[in-house]
């Protein structure tokens, strides 16, 4: 659009040169030539530039863009605008002679290239603000995602996790590490086992499941979640002995033959452990309990096929929804237990100001315990990032454009107000001569091109709602579309508008009316 404005702009700005050279007997085909071949000389700089300033970008948002056809794509166009080029210019050039008046061309043919650019510009910013405004909005729900000193080591293997206690007991000893604690999930992940339960107070519905969530037991006390009712400080939690015994407990009985002397030594152990269990806010949603104290106390069971692993218990507490996991799908109705043997996921914070030594620590101790396994960590705020990869990428795709939306409907309101300015060089010196004041006269001059981004952005702000809108609807928590976003993208471009017409209009208005007139 910028290439076509300020093509006609030139060629207009250019007349005279063209009739001199006429007069001194340059053929028309000759001119033509001249301009086509200039016209080319720039469509083989565009795509040298284009293609080389891809390459850069697609390494920056890591998508690959040369496996694909686009670059063809790309150099075909440009080299249709060059051909374009070539055979406008003759069309044009045969309509000139030595004698020939221009007539001024009709304002709409740059007026409606302006409109798109900056309707464009407005939808891009809007877009930009939106995104970066979801995402922060999405951080603040998670718990800890902005603290970059919880370390996070995912998904474990079982035979890591098997030591759990003994990682972590030698691991604490270090006064470098905070705390540490254990998820079956890994922050971000997606909870999907569930069962079905007994409560107290609760009909039993066949088509009713809890989701469970395994966490060592200081989980939330780690992470800093208050609870809504009751406590999450639970005290004494078996070891991963029991569980191991548990589990082998649950698998003897439900063989045919077994030896009872084991079971009953298993049952010994294991028996005497009442389960503590914390429910979400979800989860006394689904069981339509309105107050949060109402549930604690009440018994809890989960249906487990390996029933001495989850025995009947109580419940502890309820916590609010802690958007522990991704936040595309509703938080799940969770039941959250601890049990170590399913923590595959460690979460580890460190002392800020002990940084180097934390990690030194965190290695050796990880190849005293694990040195089978190499040691591979993450941050709990990347850990977030990873999942919203996808997003992160379109506000990094968006921003880019925005800036580039903004720079070329900049350039192109310059291009189209300095040709503006130099038509009316002698209505400017006029107005000046018969009292007008500067500021009267950029006034004026700006009026019309305010005018122009006024209707971009009324076309701008449907089409921005609609897209964002739908945009949004792959979260199941999103934030709102105020409408000061609106207003902002809007007034950013106006704002560069107004600066860049206003450079222009200065220019003009500050101008000695006497050598206007001169000129004219």
């Amino acid at each position: 659009i910028n290439f076509l404005n300020l093509s006609r702009v030139q060629f207009i700005k250019e007349t005279k040169s063209i009739k001199i050279k006429m007069i001194h007997g340059a053929t028309k085909s000759l001119i033509a030539l001249d301009m086509a071949l200039a016209s080319l000389v720039i469509s083989l700089a565009t795509i040298l530039l284009g293609l080389y300033a891809a390459y850069k970008l697609s390494s920056y948002l890591q998508v690959n863009v040369f496996d694909s056809m686009l670059p063809l794509i790309v150099i075909s166009a440009v080299f249709i605008v060059g051909i374009a080029a070539i055979s406008l210019f003759p069309l044009i050039t045969s309509k000139i002679s030595s004698d020939t008046q221009v007539t001024p061309t009709p304002t709409h043919l740059y007026a409606l290239p302006l409109v798109i650019q900056f309707t464009l510009a407005v939808i891009a910013i809007t877009a930009t603000l939106v995104l970066q405004r979801q995402m922060t909005f999405i951080n603040n729900q998670h718990p800890q995602a902005q603290n970059a000193n919880i370390i996070v080591i995912e998904r474990n293997t079982t035979a890591v996790v098997q030591r759990y206690d003994e990682f972590k007991s030698l691991l604490l000893q270090d006064p470098s590490i905070v705390n540490m604690t254990g998820a079956m999930e890994e922050p971000g992940g997606d909870i999907l086992d569930n069962f079905y339960f007994e409560m107290e107070g609760i009909t039993p519905n066949p088509n009713q499941s809890i989701h469970i969530l395994t966490t060592d037991s200081n989980f939330f006390s780690a992470l800093k979640i208050e609870p809504l009712a009751g406590s999450v400080h639970l005290g004494y939690t078996p070891d991963q002995q029991w569980e191991r015994d548990a589990v082998e407990l649950s698998t003897l009985v439900q063989k045919e033959n077994y030896n009872q002397d084991r079971v009953q030594e298993l049952y010994d152990k294991v028996s005497p452990y009442r389960e503590k269990y914390i429910l979400n806010q979800s989860a006394l949603k689904m069981l339509g309990i309105e107050n949060p104290k109402e549930a604690i106390g009440r018994t809890f069971r989960l249906s487990f096929n390996l029933p001495y692993l989850f025995p009947e218990g109580e419940i502890v507490a309820v916590v609010p929804d802690f958007h522990y996991t991704n936040m595309h799908t509703e938080e799940r109705p969770l039941a959250i237990v601890a049990r170590k043997m399913f923590s595959y996921n460690f979460l580890i914070e460190i002392d800020p100001n002990r940084k180097e030594e934390a990690l030194a620590s965190l290695y050796t101790t990880w190849q005293k315990i694990n040195p089978e396994f190499p040691l591979v960590y993450g941050y709990i705020n990347d850990s977030y990032k990873k999942v919203y990869a996808t997003e992160y990428a379109q506000s990094k795709v968006l921003s880019l454009f925005a800036l580039i939306s903004v720079f070329l409907s900049a350039l192109g309101i310059y291009a189209l107000a300095a040709f503006s300015m130099q038509r009316r060089v002698k209505e400017i010196g006029i107005r000046k001569v018969n009292g007008a004041s500067i500021s009267e006269i950029m006034v004026l001059l700006n009026r019309k091109f305010l005018i122009l981004v006024s209707i971009a952005f009324v076309l701008a702000i449907p089409i921005a709602y609609y897209a964002m809108s739908r945009w949004l609807e792959s979260f199941a928590y999103k934030t709102e579309l105020s409408w000061w976003i609106f207003a902002l993208a809007g007034g950013i471009a106006t704002a560069i508008a107004l600066v860049t017409v206003s450079i222009q209009a200065y220019r003009a208005a500050t101008r000695n009316p006497v050598e206007s007139l001169r000129y004219e």
